[in-house]
């Protein structure tokens, strides 16, 4: 049976509360058994991303705000891609602050952390793969992340007509001027920390208006304190290939051989895919918008130095949703605008007399 939308909200907001607090056994389990994190990293990064969503009259007042006047789904299906957590949370909690009865395909990578959420909710249904078709074909809504492939694949089972939403992978930068303050340096730190940069809201180049030696050096001394990361199983290799073609090209890398993190410092060109692993680029450029064309379309997010004049409207054209300051990139709130769309719009249906 659904439930209001007051109920689904207070319950949502409770098994995120339940997954952030150090006492309770699901926080506890997760820290343990979750082969992507090291702990201080999935505590600090859980801390970072998610404390918006334990407010249930903030979730509730979102969900009114959007859907007045529409028809909530009954039942939902939501297949999740990727292995972070507060991109799981968003995809599930699209049609859980709905009322609709949700079920949950977890990605093969990570099972775990949407099996404990499922559990702090209690009443969300974790299903496979071989049910999926059935269940799509069934569902009022459908929501999809993952990789644009996996997402197409998703909607090709979703009946046409069926309300779907689909996030796909996105990518965010960081501009900053010149001579950059220390709090700007310290935030973009903080951005590419966040969860060992494997979120589509996590920074894959740095471009700089000015010279890019001395403010790689800065980042690169902020990230001296960022300790250890986790694994990053196959995607370990393009870290190394990173570090192979900076040496080849004569770039100056700064990191430990650990491959811990890595910082290099280039000029000119333009934006390009990153490794991951808390590995960036540092490009200096004269026109950041030119440098983000390879980009459009896929870019999610900027974290814009506040000294800096790049027009916010320009940058969302391109594809960007948020434009905040560094240190703030990986915080989306409940609210925002997933990937420029207002995801719940895109879950009810609307009725005309």
């Amino acid at each position: 049976m659904t439930r209001s939308v007051e109920a689904a909200c207070a319950r949502f907001a409770g098994a995120v509360r339940r997954l952030l607090d150090p006492r309770d056994a699901l926080h506890r389990r997760l820290l343990s058994e979750s082969p992507h994190f090291l702990p201080n990293t999935l505590a600090e990064g859980l801390r970072y991303t998610l404390e918006g969503y334990t407010e249930t009259d903030r979730l509730v007042r979102f969900v009114r705000s959007e859907t007045a006047g529409a028809v909530l789904p009954e039942r939902a299906v939501v297949v999740l891609g990727g292995v972070l957590p507060p991109s799981h949370v968003q995809a599930v909690g699209y049609g859980y602050w709905l009322g609709a009865r949700v079920a949950v395909k977890a990605p093969r990578a990570d099972p775990l952390f949407p099996a404990l959420l499922a559990e702090a909710l209690g009443d969300v249904e974790l299903i496979d793969g071989a049910a999926l078709p059935s269940r799509v074909a069934m569902a009022d809504a459908v929501v999809a992340v993952g990789s644009d492939e996996g997402v197409r694949a998703v909607q090709a089972l979703t009946p046409v007509g069926t309300p779907f939403l689909g996030l796909g992978a996105r990518a965010a930068v960081a501009i900053v001027g010149a001579a950059p303050s220390d709090e700007t340096i310290a935030g973009v730190a903080k951005d590419l920390r966040c969860f060992d940069q494997r979120g589509c809201l996590s920074p894959i180049e740095v471009l700089v208006l000015g010279s890019s030696a001395a403010v790689a050096e800065a980042l690169a001394s902020a990230m001296t304190r960022a300790g250890p990361r986790g694994a990053l199983g196959a995607d370990e290799d393009g870290v190394a290939r990173f570090r192979e073609l900076a040496a080849m090209r004569g770039d100056v890398l700064w990191g430990p051989p650990d491959r811990s993190w890595g910082v290099v410092a280039r000029t000119g060109g333009v934006v390009e895919p990153g490794p991951g692993g808390r590995h960036i680029v540092v490009r200096a450029v004269t026109d950041a918008l030119a440098a983000l064309e390879p980009l459009r379309g896929r870019l999610s997010a900027v974290a814009l130095d506040p000294e800096v004049a790049v027009s916010p409207s320009a940058l969302a054209r391109l594809g960007a949703a948020r434009v905040v300051r560094p240190g703030e990139l990986q915080q989306a709130p409940p609210e925002w605008f997933h990937d420029g769309r207002r995801p719940l719009v895109h879950l009810v249906r609307w009725l005309t007399g």
